[in-house]
């Protein structure tokens, strides 16, 4: 949802213009939302509406966070696009901070492995990486490419999860 809501708030904030293949796009975003929250279910507005009706809490999240960084990746394009890209890093690492000094406060038997430690380095330096390679194509890019190659996030997290989970 996000990369659809990133065109569509560019266009009114970025003064971005939009060409009349904007439509299908978005029509295809969304088909492919009620596909995937469809639960094995044959795709149905009805479908859509009784799970949201069941159980709204967690789409209304999905919506609110696809809102933020999609209104976040817009605005820091239009208000530092020069700018050095520290926020998402910065806020990264104070919650790392905070997750820490509560781990202190929690006891469980705690393993170090190979792999954990690998681990350990792989989600305390990849995801930085990524939220800064994001900032700079978001702030530097060309904002209609960058935002359409984001439609592909899902299929390789998906794929990359599929390979390390087996």
């Amino acid at each position: 949802l996000w990369p659809v809501l990133m065109l569509l708030f560019s266009i009114p904030l970025l003064k971005n213009r939009a060409s009349i293949w904007v439509v299908p796009g978005i029509l295809a975003a969304l088909v492919g939302m009620f596909l995937a929250t469809g639960q094995d279910q044959p795709l149905s507005l009805a479908v859509f509406v009784k799970n949201m009706s069941t159980n709204g809490t967690p789409y209304l999240m999905a919506f609110l966070a696809a809102s933020s960084w999609a209104i976040y990746s817009v605005l820091s394009r239009r208000w530092a696009p020069s700018g050095n890209a520290i926020a998402v890093p910065f806020f990264m690492l104070a919650t790392g901070i905070i997750l820490l000094i509560v781990r202190l406060g929690v006891h469980e038997q705690t393993t170090w492995s190979t792999t954990a430690i690998l681990e350990l380095i792989y989600m305390s330096t990849g995801p930085n990486a990524a939220y800064l390679l994001w900032e700079h194509a978001v702030r530097k890019g060309d904002f209609v490419v960058v935002t359409s190659a984001a439609y592909f996030t899902p299929l390789l997290s998906t794929i990359t999860s599929s390979i390390y989970l087996e």
